[in-house]
């Protein structure tokens, strides 16, 4: 493996633009940044880029670990980062040369897959809702009360979706960057009390906690806007909402069983089902992925290598939500990273970025006030 193919270094005035802030500016570099001929190269990239700070010196760098989710999940950057972290601790103790290549160690053992680490079982009843849905003419659905589109009266972006991409028009990634203060998230976590509820299966399997991989699934959920509601003043309809929507992500995560993951095996064409999807208007109004608090971030020695903090985000989903809401924070800090990522063209509305903007800074808005 060429290492300048997946190593690359940045100066921070190459990716600064006039109004984005370092992470952002870094997160769409890395997104929107092709790895060329991904049938001989890994879907992979490692940035590095030197901060410029007033004093003369600086020892702080952005690193952004960029990769597919055909190969991991979020939860997967994360691991990416402890393991990275601890590397550049021991580093007086590494071996290192200047060949341009790197050999992995024959003796590596990669993580299996989900579906071969673990049981994925699925119901008669969790599997005929998608096969009817997807197969069935109308009538046959009404008969087994299924609906033909359950997410008709949900906003979901534009009527008429961007042109699909191609190899010579990829899919762009456009994104908003915010941040949630440690004492507004200490403040709204005592009036949820809300636990971890972030949807990664390694809960559920002992042996993949600490492995990179494809470990992560979904749920679906329905939720009412009062459209006249005031900032900070949740009604006692939207707290039950967030209520049951967490008690549904505890479920869940708690189980191997009736996954959306595991209907994966029953699907034949994948690029044929892919290509449908991505032709179709999305069946949902946006997806939230959050994973977790990182927890590594300090050295047991005071001069050790330090990470100050993490962001997460997804790029543009051709196949999926209009946007996508991302959250990660940083155990050591507590500041929490916000970021909405978005096909350009699937909104519907003229200014996009502005809309996205808007949604950003009301959301740390309500959390700020409650």
């Amino acid at each position: 493996m060429s290492i300048e193919d997946h190593l690359k270094v940045l100066d921070a005035e190459f990716i600064l633009a006039a109004r984005d802030d370092e992470t952002a500016a870094l997160l769409k570099h890395a997104h929107n940044d092709r790895i060329p001929n991904l049938t001989t190269r890994p879907p992979w990239r490692a940035y590095v880029c030197p901060l410029r700070r007033s004093q003369e010196r600086s020892t702080e760098v952005l690193v952004a670990f960029s990769y597919s989710h055909a190969i991991a999940d979020g939860k997967s950057g994360l691991l990416f980062h402890e393991s990275f972290r601890h590397a550049l601790q021991e580093t007086h103790n590494l071996p290192y040369d200047d060949e341009p290549s790197f050999f992995p160690p024959s003796t590596s053992q990669l993580f299996p897959p989900l579906e071969k680490a673990a049981s994925l079982d699925i119901s008669w009843a969790f599997l005929l809702g998608p096969l009817i849905g997807e197969y069935c003419p109308p009538t046959l659905k009404r008969i087994f009360g299924i609906s033909s589109d359950s997410s008709k009266d949900c906003w979901r972006g534009a009527a008429a979706l961007p042109p699909t991409p191609d190899r010579s028009r990829p899919i762009v990634t456009a994104l908003v960057h915010r941040q949630v203060t440690r004492a507004t998230i200490d403040k709204v976590l005592y009036l949820c009390r809300a636990p971890e509820t972030a949807l990664d299966l390694r809960k559920c399997i002992p042996e993949a906690r600490a492995s990179m991989g494809n470990m992560a699934s979904a749920v679906e959920d329905t939720i009412l806007v009062d459209e006249g509601g005031q900032i900070g003043k949740l009604s006692s309809g939207e707290w039950e909402t967030a209520k049951e929507v967490t008690l549904h992500l505890q479920q869940a995560s708690s189980t191997l069983s009736d996954q959306p993951v595991g209907l994966l095996r029953y699907l034949s064409d994948f690029k044929g089902w892919t290509l449908k999807k991505a032709a179709q208007q999305p069946d949902c109004s946006f997806s939230v992925s959050n994973v977790g608090v990182f927890e590594d971030g300090e050295p047991q020695n005071p001069t050790g290598v330090r990470i100050r903090d993490i962001a997460f985000s997804q790029s543009a989903d051709g196949t999926g939500a209009p946007f996508n809401l991302n959250l990660a924070s940083i155990k050591s800090d507590g500041t929490l990273n916000m970021v909405m990522t978005w096909w350009p063209g699937i909104l519907g509305v003229e200014d996009e970025a502005r809309l996205m903007e808007d949604v950003s800074d009301r959301i740390v808005e309500e959390l700020k006030a409650m």
